[in-house]
């Protein structure tokens, strides 16, 4: 084999091993942990709330302080992973409270596809991270920002705000 062609094998396998190893790395960094679903209070309760999510340590933090704020106001709360919530109907709930990421420019496709399924969303609160913070699936108002753990307070509020107004 001649020596330039080697080189260029070398090369391409090289270009090869470096983009595998930033995609494994993106990958390690950014995907998003598969949540454990539960239930607070009875469902008998005067209002029905579905949060559906993706893991990470701000998502569970928005979540954990969703489900406190909620929890004593006569509210059935269920907490799903986003990707089984085709399994869910929008019309069983009062509020339906989706946090997703944007994964490659895109959002989550489980949230997406729900959303884009439903006929009404003014039950609906949508909180979407992104990188940049600025990401938000159209047609939806909802709440865009980065992952940044000191905010997950403050975007937990707004959550709190709209769901309460929605079930009033």
């Amino acid at each position: 084999m001649k020596k330039r062609t080697k080189r260029i094998i070398f090369v391409l396998v090289g270009f090869l091993v470096l983009t595998l190893g930033f995609l494994w790395a993106y990958d390690a960094t950014y995907s998003m942990d598969v949540i454990e679903g539960t239930t607070i209070n009875d469902p008998s309760a005067k209002n029905h709330v579905l949060i559906a999510s993706q893991g990470s340590d701000y998502k569970n933090q928005v979540v954990d302080e969703v489900c406190g704020a909620l929890k004593n106001n006569d509210t059935y709360i269920k907490v799903i992973d986003v990707t089984t919530i085709e399994e869910e109907n929008a019309t069983d709930y009062d509020a339906v409270i989706i946090l997703h990421t944007w994964e490659i420019w895109e959002p989550q496709a489980d949230a997406a596809q729900f959303i884009a399924q439903q006929t009404d969303l003014s039950h609906f609160v949508v909180h979407a991270t992104s990188g940049s913070g600025d990401e938000i699936i159209e047609g939806v108002d909802g709440i865009s920002g980065a992952s940044v753990l000191h905010d997950a307070e403050a975007v937990a509020e707004q959550i709190v705000e709209r769901t309460k107004a929605i079930l009033e």
